[in-house]
């Protein structure tokens, strides 16, 4: 068995209420159909403001008419995601290796393990990512890996931006 189907097999092992129970925002809007990525970037727009705010982190980086730096993050956050639960990429190995030995675990132990090692790839503090990796895995214990892969890809090259309004 591979590391990403061990991984799999691990993250289908978490209790949905174990995962909802990390994140406020799945709790309310449990019952209602809702994509767990349009839902993670609903709370990343309600945590940090509009895409288009370069003062949201403390920084003034935005480009006359580019997107903002939470813009950046969130689609630098979902790419990320992607790598390590949706593809076979190597950068992700050791980490597909730790969640698989913490099946059986509870889930914000297996949260924080993502949270930490992939928020040091984008060089931010891993409490930021907490509540969306949280809302991708119960996208994926619900829905499967396949459902929530699919939509992060289709969902990857549509800014956020495009969708606030002016």
């Amino acid at each position: 068995m591979s590391d990403q189907e061990m991984m799999h097999d691990a993250v289908r092992a978490l209790s949905p209420d174990d995962i909802a129970n990390s994140v406020e925002e799945i709790r309310v809007l449990e019952g209602f159909q809702v994509s767990p990525v349009l839902l993670a970037e609903s709370v990343w727009r309600d945590r940090y403001g509009p895409a288009t705010d370069p003062e949201v982190f403390g920084f003034s980086d935005k480009r006359a008419g580019g997107p903002g730096l939470p813009n950046r993050l969130w689609e630098a956050f979902k790419g990320e995601w992607y790598k390590f639960a949706c593809t076979k990429d190597p950068k992700y190995r050791e980490l597909r290796t730790k969640v698989s030995s913490l099946k059986g675990k509870p889930a914000t132990v297996v949260i924080s393990a993502m949270s930490i090692a992939i928020s040091q790839q984008l060089g931010i503090g891993a409490g930021i990512l907490t509540p969306f990796i949280a809302i991708f895995l119960h996208g994926i214990v619900k829905l499967g890996f396949a459902s929530v892969c699919t939509a992060i890809k289709d969902n990857r090259h549509t800014s956020m931006e495009s969708q606030v309004e002016s």
